[in-house]
């Protein structure tokens, strides 16, 4: 479980790890932004750690990134995830951004229709 969090604390922290063999999830927090970082493969069984970090301490933050640029694999179950979160945000008037899809899971965003729905951004803040 995350440690205690405060969204518009002025210097970055890492206050979550949580790892399955072949997943792990970071999240980060800054000035207002969550950073949450996924490595691995999102699927059925790692998606409970996922929720834990869209909807933990994070969720308070204005901006919520999730960085998919270490992530080599997601399936049905995390694209529903990352759906509900961001129509979640949309309805509160926060933000929710995707950061640097790896080429596997930008495919799969694309193959699923997501590419041009779901915010992406390329790099770091851009």
């Amino acid at each position: 479980m995350c440690e205690a969090y405060n969204p518009d604390e002025g210097t970055p922290s890492e206050v979550c790890v949580s790892t399955l063999d072949d997943f792990e999830v970071r999240v980060r927090a800054a000035e207002g932004e969550a950073v949450i970082q996924v490595v691995g493969e999102i699927d059925l069984s790692a998606k409970h750690l996922l929720l834990e970090a869209l909807n933990g301490p994070a969720a308070d933050s204005r901006r919520l990134v999730i960085d998919l640029s270490h992530t080599s694999f997601i399936d049905s179950t995390g694209l529903k995830a990352l759906l509900e979160v961001w129509r979640s945000r949309q309805e509160a008037g926060t933000d929710f951004v995707v950061r640097r899809p790896s080429p596997a899971v930008m495919r799969t965003l694309e193959t699923a229709g997501l590419a041009n729905v779901l915010p992406i951004e390329s790099s770091d803040g851009s």
